[in-house]
């Protein structure tokens, strides 16, 4: 009975810990500044969030490529949360559509290291 037992916590145990690591989602910070994007490519993984901070002094609209997603208006020190999949265009970029003013990019390849 207690082997029986002691199998099944230790089954649980390992389901329990892959299910929480498969399960985690990491939110990626963008700064919206005026005149760029901070970082200007951000390192990620399908599944996270790009939480996107307007620090610019002024209203920002953010969109994907041929209008694939869109912000809306983000109001000066507003926030706006994309979340990404595998279908995700790795481009965004500010103000209509086609004119953007300042674009950055999504890279779902591990972030260099430093020296």
């Amino acid at each position: 009975m207690l082997d029986y037992f002691c199998k099944g916590a230790v089954a649980a145990a390992v389901a329990t810990a892959f299910w929480a690591g498969a399960a985690q989602a990491d939110n990626q910070s963008v700064l919206i500044m005026e005149g760029s994007f901070f970082p200007s490519t951000t390192y990620a993984r399908p599944g996270d969030n790009l939480i996107f901070t307007n620090l610019s002094g002024q209203v920002q609209h953010l969109s994907g490529p041929e209008g694939s997603w869109t912000s809306g208006p983000i109001e000066v020190d507003g926030t706006y949360r994309l979340n990404l999949t595998h279908s995700t265009p790795l481009t965004f970029g500010n103000g209509a559509e086609g004119e953007a003013l300042v674009e950055g990019e999504i890279s779902y390849d591990p972030a260099p290291l430093n020296d």
